[in-house]
């Protein structure tokens, strides 16, 4: 009962006060990669858009996330667990971000292990961060988008030790070269609670995004990641479905 207790004390200051919320719409966060006609004009038939809801909340964190970190600023994005949309969210952001933007944006694959972003953007796993070599310059690792502005680190070959790679100075080299030629990093993580990179790699940005997924995220999984993630840079939460608070049926006719 004690440890319940606890575990609330240390969630709801960060829910309820220390926290913007960021909702993203149903299914889209986590099942659709924007393309660059989603940022057209876009005629509505019936009910609401659920492409431009996703821009909205996309834009809504972006440009919050540039009054903090500015311009040239490297965030991370963390979830407590796997399967909660963090790389899908990271994939639209890093989109969203260049093009509307038309700065340089680089999205970041540091979940190792279970590595995402090249299969959701249709790139070359490698060469990226594991094949990268303290010293070297990051052009060896940048592969070019379909959106102008955006390029993308993959995560590179399989490694046995990601923990220890993490902090073997890579991330720190990296970063230092993006942020001298302007680009706003955007890191995609392993989930937090499966293994220690997460940390590792919060450690060495900017700011930290967290990312729940609405009706499937345990309370049980926030305490302990708000624990070990207390003493960081914690910018908000990006909430991966909407509430659906009015039925479908009535909803069509708003």
């Amino acid at each position: 009962m004690l440890g319940r207790v606890v575990d609330l004390a240390l969630l709801l200051p960060r829910l309820l006060v220390g926290a913007q919320r960021v909702t993203m719409p149903k299914g889209f966060s986590r099942e659709l990669v924007l393309r660059d006609s989603d940022f057209g004009v876009r005629v509505r038939v019936g009910g609401r858009d659920p492409i431009q809801g996703l821009l909205q909340q996309l834009r809504q964190l972006h440009l919050g996330l540039v009054e903090k970190l500015g311009a040239d600023g490297a965030v991370a994005l963390c979830s407590p667990k796997a399967g909660e949309g963090r790389s899908m969210i990271a994939t639209n952001l890093a989109i969203t971000m260049a093009h509307d933007t038309g700065r340089p944006v680089v999205l970041m694959d540091l979940d190792l292990a279970d590595p995402h972003l090249h299969e959701l953007l249709d790139l070359e796993a490698s060469p990226g961060f594991t094949d990268f070599h303290e010293g070297a310059s990051v052009d060896v690792m940048l592969q070019p988008t379909g959106v102008p502005g955006l390029q993308v680190i993959t995560a590179g070959s399989q490694v046995v030790d990601s923990a220890r790679l993490l902090q073997s100075g890579r991330i720190e080299s990296i970063l230092t070269q993006l942020k001298e030629r302007g680009a706003f990093v955007v890191v995609d993580t392993p989930s937090a609670l499966d293994k220690v990179d997460a940390r590792i790699i919060a450690e060495r940005v900017e700011g930290v995004v967290t990312v729940v997924k609405l009706g499937s995220t345990r309370r049980s999984d926030l305490a302990p990641y708000y624990r070990a993630f207390g003493d960081l840079p914690l910018l908000g939460v990006a909430c991966n479905y909407h509430e659906q608070w009015i039925p479908g049926w009535i909803q069509r006719f708003l």
